[in-house]
């Protein structure tokens, strides 16, 4: 409680601010940049299986790279979000998914997709692997360390680059974001935090 208090309010964000775009900046060409726009546009027009292809043909070029962080994103949202199929060619993935997310997580580097990566990393681990009914586990504990390692690696960027308005708003963004709760009418807190996330792709901050 008294770390949020230090770092509210979250850092207001410029009118015409887009996460999108913002992600784009970090490729090395106008051209990756509109394959990544495109592929951000497909998947929200649940395209999941084309945005996944065209994401993979960037995915080695910017090998250890910010921008991969972005690619690992966007290529997660599509392996979530692909319909199941039991004949075995459907890209369908939460497994994998869960996996690209713990990769950002745990890269120790700069990204502008930590919040984003961190809060559907956690949304995503408490659906698949402890549940969304009030008597599920929710390990809140270890969420929060993965959350402050995410907000440790903005804070450590930002020494360098004080100017990063969204990398300010991140840390405040992660801060603000509550824990996972019980009680709801059916179920846990995380059901609500999975509409948010998936009904609508785009970045919570938008």
């Amino acid at each position: 409680e008294e770390i949020v208090e230090q770092n509210t309010p979250v850092e207001k964000l410029p009118e015409d601010f887009d996460s999108n775009e913002e992600e784009a900046s970090f490729a090395q060409n106008q051209q990756d940049r509109q394959v990544y726009l495109n592929a951000v546009e497909l998947i929200k027009n649940k395209n999941f299986v084309q945005a996944h292809k065209g994401l993979a043909n960037l995915k080695e070029k910017y090998k250890n790279t910010a921008f991969e962080s972005c690619i690992k994103l966007r290529k997660s949202d599509c392996l979530f979000m692909a319909e199941p199929n039991g004949q075995g060619d459907s890209i369908f993935n939460p497994e994998g998914g869960i996996a690209l997310l713990s990769d950002i997580l745990d890269g120790r580097e700069y990204s502008p997709v930590l919040y984003d990566a961190f809060y559907k990393w956690r949304t995503q681990t408490q659906s698949f692997w402890h549940g969304m009914s009030n008597m599920s586990e929710i390990p809140n504990w270890q969420y929060n360390l993965k959350r402050w390692q995410a907000i440790q690696i903005i804070r450590q960027y930002l020494k360098t680059n004080p100017e990063d308005v969204w990398a300010n708003a991140q840390v405040g963004l992660l801060l603000n974001l509550p824990n996972i709760g019980r009680g709801g009418p059916f179920g846990n807190d995380n059901l609500s935090h999975w509409g948010k996330l998936y009904t609508n792709i785009k970045s919570e901050a938008e």
